[in-house]
């Protein structure tokens, strides 16, 4: 958690979200939030012990809050399902 914690900006939080997977929550990050998370990955993957780094991003706009989590959720099972290391973005292509 202090990795992600130091890789965040001073607007953003983190939370723990399951057993090993933790919740981001970047404000007004819509253009580079992708650009964030990759950042945090290829960062990530340098640490030891090793390990792998997976994200599901979903872009909340006044939707249900639960709809957007779970968006996320699948996303990130996506990316696990790809070969880990991996970013997911919901929609497949982020309207800018």
């Amino acid at each position: 958690a202090s990795f992600l914690t130091r890789q965040l900006r001073e607007q953003d939080g983190i939370a723990l979200h399951g057993g090993e997977e933790f919740l981001l929550v970047l404000r007004q990050a819509r253009e580079d939030g992708k650009t964030i998370m990759e950042r945090m990955a290829r960062h990530w993957t340098q640490l030891e012990p090793a390990s792998t780094f997976s994200a599901g991003i979903a872009v909340y706009e006044g939707q249900d809050r639960r709809a957007c989590l779970k968006s996320a959720d699948l996303m990130l099972l996506e990316a696990k399902t790809k070969g880990r290391n991996q970013v997911v973005w919901y929609p497949a292509t982020p309207v800018l």
